[in-house]
């Protein structure tokens, strides 16, 4: 279940910003003006965890989607050699060992 959303208006923005940034401790704050909604202010740090899922979402996808093919028959899976690797991926070795 959701929290009930923390909702201010552009107005008390203005004059008590200060209070407004302070509610960011406790989740995002919906901006309203004429009572409809029109932004949404979320701290740095839940910012960057919603960046974060989204990456690990965006990897999951792509997994699921590579299983699905070879599971499909449209691709097929072979042993990869760790030294070879970068080669085989075009990456050049900035670190000689």
């Amino acid at each position: 279940m959701n929290k009930l959303p923390q909702i201010e208006s552009i107005s008390t923005m203005k004059h008590r910003y200060k209070e407004v940034i302070a509610k960011l401790d406790n989740g995002p704050v919906v901006l309203t003006q004429n009572s409809a909604p029109v932004g949404v202010l979320i701290s740095p740090r839940e910012w960057n965890q919603m960046v974060d899922e989204r990456e690990d979402l965006e990897d999951l996808i792509a997994l699921l989607k590579a299983e699905l093919e070879v599971a499909e028959g449209e691709a097929t899976m072979r042993e990869v050699n760790p030294d070879t690797l970068s080669e085989e991926l075009g990456v050049v070795d900035p670190l000689p060992a």
